[in-house]
């Protein structure tokens, strides 16, 4: 279900349970790109290979991810469960502007799934009390590139929470 209306769903029914969403650098702003598919098949290769050199193929393909050997056993694992990954459909700037909770938007500045400079700009005009944020040095594996940075935001937006009320 596309996260515009899992999110208006989940504030409407959740007896105010969801306070915000922070969406780290995500699908669904525009069609994906070839460059994306190309990246994602260039990690998929590149994580068979031995420890180290897939540690320095991670900056050369734009992957921090291939340089976490937990995280690449966990997909090796994963290699053998099949399932149907759907591609996000885009959402128009209706839907972005229905959603009814504070929104961020962390994007990494060298994300090979979208163009961080067109979706602020787009963002801006269209949802201009989202919080969009642009971290240089990053791609779309920003978690895994910047953990502390997207858990410190994902933890004091809209504002840090207040003890004892789970809010």
């Amino acid at each position: 279900m596309p996260w515009t209306r899992s999110a208006s769903r989940a504030a409407r029914f959740s007896g105010g349970r969801v306070a915000a969403l922070t969406l780290v650098d995500p699908g669904g702003f525009a069609p994906l790109p070839r460059r994306f598919v190309r990246w994602a098949l260039a990690g998929a290769i590149a994580s068979m290979l031995p420890r180290t050199l897939r540690h320095r193929m991670a900056g050369v393909v734009g992957n921090g991810a291939l340089r976490e050997d937990e995280l690449m056993r966990l997909m090796r694992a994963g290699w053998s469960f099949r399932r149907h990954v759907p591609i996000p459909p885009t959402y128009t700037d209706e839907q972005i502007r229905q959603v009814p909770v504070p929104v961020q938007v962390l994007l990494g500045a060298r994300s090979a799934l979208l163009d961080a400079q067109a979706l602020a700009a787009r963002l801006a005009g269209i949802a201009p009390s989202w919080r969009v944020e642009i971290v240089p040095g990053t791609g779309h594996s920003l978690p895994v590139e910047a953990p502390d940075l997207v858990a410190e935001r994902i933890l004091t937006f809209p504002g840090p929470a207040r003890p004892g009320t789970g809010q």
